[in-house]
């Protein structure tokens, strides 16, 4: 496979590399298996929520609004910002 970047974000890639001691290639090799594997999980986790909504099952949240688990990240809008809106319907 051949992945082509434009001209600028090859050098961001160049210099994020270096600054980790790594390859270009190595450096994206690894950025893509972190993406990938995330995906994964990412996916598997909103299908079980969606799964869990089919069967009726709400969830309370806590009386303060966070999370009161330490695996779930917490999110609002501005860690939203950049996020495919098709996502979430691609997930079911």
């Amino acid at each position: 496979m051949e992945v082509h970047l434009n001209p600028e974000l090859q050098a961001r890639v160049d210099r994020a590399a270096k600054a980790n001691n790594r390859s270009p290639e190595e450096y994206v090799q690894q950025l893509v298996e972190h993406y990938v594997g995330h995906d994964v999980w990412f996916r598997e986790q909103v299908k079980k929520g969606l799964d869990q909504l089919d069967r009726g099952e709400f969830p309370d949240p806590p009386p303060d609004g966070r999370s009161n688990r330490a695996d779930v990240p917490l999110l609002n809008a501005s860690s939203m910002v950049g996020c495919p809106s098709k996502l979430m319907a691609t997930a079911r």
